[in-house]
């Protein structure tokens, strides 16, 4: 069921655990510096890469996108309500005390109405000619 470790990887993590072992022992304040200085380079490197990425982003076709799923949620936003007494009951409960009034025609008639679409057009780069081999 599991796969067989390359030879080379585990004497690789052989190896890596001495190391820290022996450090541990021999000089452990050596190797809590070792594992700050670590933990500072990885926090610098993913600010570089957060930083970039959002650069990368910043751009005037993002923002427009940004703006159209603003304007979308706003729109489609319902208000809150107040939540029936009958919420607060278990399932079949509701079903047995709920008179039945509605016909099978007025639900397809609310499931018929339909509400404008919310379209958006973002610009974006239409001269540029698309590979259609890649898709």
């Amino acid at each position: 069921m599991f796969r067989q470790i390359n030879p080379i990887v585990s004497i690789l993590i052989g190896l890596a655990a001495f190391g820290l072992l022996y450090k541990l022992f021999t000089n452990p304040m050596s190797l809590i510096m070792q594992l700050i200085i670590t933990a500072g380079i990885v926090v610098l490197l993913l600010f570089i890469f957060s930083s970039i990425m959002n650069r990368r982003y910043s751009n005037s076709d993002y923002s427009a996108y940004r703006k159209a799923v603003k304007q979308s949620k706003n729109k489609y936003k319902t208000s809150p309500t107040a939540k029936d007494s009958t919420s607060i009951m278990p399932k079949k409960v509701q079903m047995k005390n709920k008179p039945k009034t509605t016909t099978n025609k007025s639900k397809t008639s609310a499931s018929r109405k339909r509400r404008d679409t919310n379209l958006t057009v973002i610009e974006g780069k239409k001269g540029k000619k698309r590979n259609r081999a890649l898709f």
